[in-house]
């Protein structure tokens, strides 16, 4: 759905939304046609975005946004 300021919103709950679906659905099967090396790879990751939620995701950016950065 459209959201309120032009982008979209989420139909279903973000914690229910895997990055793995998101990115599929954008680009097409993750690791698709690979082989050898390139099909394990992908595999990988398939496992990674697909543990992963928007949830999840925007969980880490608010942890990271708040989190103090310190340089010397």
């Amino acid at each position: 759905r459209r959201g309120v300021k032009g982008g979209y919103a989420f139909a279903r709950d973000p914690s229910s939304v895997t990055v793995l679906e998101i990115v599929e659905l954008l680009d097409g099967p993750v690791g698709g046609g690979a082989e050898g090396i390139f099909a394990e790879a992908g595999e990988a990751a398939r496992g990674v975005l697909g543990g992963a939620t928007v949830a999840d995701v925007v969980e880490r950016e608010n942890q990271a946004a708040g989190a103090a950065m310190y340089y010397i």
